[in-house]
């Protein structure tokens, strides 16, 4: 009977050792779970907020490079404009985001500009952890304008006076030309009707020649037929005519403003 005694205490103490056991291993178990849970969570949100910084800071940097001719204090606040509006704040987000804008002249003599945006992310179950409270999540993105080179070709046919086209072009040339850099870029001036004629000759700075040889009297600065065939003829041998110095990256293009179809050949 001792003996059975004896040999009962031990086998309730080993069943008490593997409960034990077995109550630690959960316990751990279900610690690793909740980490697992909380990575794949906090994983998720800081993933997501990584992909919204790099579209805000790739809209930065084309406003940036869009707008550079207006000045760097115009550019980089509309860049900044851009980011904020592409990047919302939550309350997961600890402060303001943090944007660098940076301008600069690459080796080939284009213009650059290079955003680096950083937010700083409360996470939702790692921030208990004190060396995890914050994560400052990055992004950066550069935009290059290459010089441009551009004719530009109106429509001075008499069908811009029965439209409206006559009154509405002029400063919609005036705008548009407005969006480019005077001193880098390089622009000229065609237009046509029954004949097409150079007006201003490949040329920098651009600007003022340009505005004031725009056709701006519908009558009789409006007037025959649409030989457009004639206006692309000269554009082309402007664009052609620019000699690219080696590394020199350029954009050749030509800008035409019409109300129809060519209707007629050279005329006399």
């Amino acid at each position: 009977m001792d003996l059975l005694r004896k040999l009962h205490k031990v086998s309730r103490r080993e069943r008490s050792s593997t409960a034990g056991a077995v109550l630690i291993l959960a316990v751990i178990a279900f610690l690793v779970l909740i980490l697992v849970v909380s990575l794949v969570i906090d994983g998720g949100l800081i993933y997501g907020k990584r992909a919204e910084v790099a579209k805000a800071v790739d809209a930065a940097a084309i406003a940036g490079i869009n707008n550079l001719s207006q000045g760097e204090g115009v550019a980089e606040q509309l860049a900044r404009d851009l980011f904020a509006a592409n990047y919302k704040m939550t309350s997961r987000d600890d402060r303001p985001p943090d944007v660098d804008v940076q301008f600069s002249i690459d080796g080939n003599g284009n213009q650059r500009v290079d955003i680096a945006g950083t937010v700083h992310l409360r996470p939702i179950f790692l921030q208990v952890i004190p060396e995890f409270s914050v994560f400052d999540v990055h992004a950066n993105a550069q935009a290059q304008r290459a010089r441009l080179v551009m004719s530009i070709v109106l429509d001075r046919s008499g069908s811009m006076r029965a439209n409206g086209g006559c009154i509405g072009l002029p400063p919609a040339v005036d705008t548009f030309i407005s969006f480019f850099d005077d001193n880098l870029d390089r622009a000229a001036l065609v237009t046509f009707a029954s004949n097409a004629r150079l007006d201003v000759p490949m040329t920098r700075p651009f600007r003022t020649a340009i505005q004031n040889a725009v056709p701006r009297h519908c009558n009789p600065d409006y007037n025959g037929f649409t030989f457009f065939d004639g206006g692309l003829q000269i554009a082309g041998q402007q664009n052609a005519g620019v000699v690219v110095a080696p590394g020199e990256q350029v954009v050749k293009v030509v800008v035409f403003f019409t109300d129809g179809l060519a209707n007629t050949f050279q005329g006399t």
